[in-house]
């Protein structure tokens, strides 16, 4: 038996708290990607007032680095 309570003890919304605050652990190291716009400072991440603003900010985050890689890829000719 495992001492970590399983996924469907906690809430939808509990959840998406803790991602709220673990997604940024993941993109903490690439934020040298020069995407636009650049992740919020940490103190701004911890300052936010509600799990909405810092998923919102988790995902502009997540489509600036996907724009950084997509001008990376070479287009394919529709040959």
């Amino acid at each position: 038996s495992s001492s970590l309570p399983s996924s469907t003890t906690y809430s939808t919304l509990r959840r998406a708290c803790r991602m709220s605050y673990a997604i940024w652990l993941l993109l903490d190291g690439l934020a040298v990607t020069g995407s636009q716009p650049p992740p919020p400072p940490r103190n701004v991440i911890l300052n936010m007032s509600s799990v909405g603003e810092r998923l919102n900010a988790a995902k502009q985050t997540l489509d600036g680095i996907n724009g950084v890689l997509r001008r990376m890829i070479p287009k394919k000719n529709k040959d």
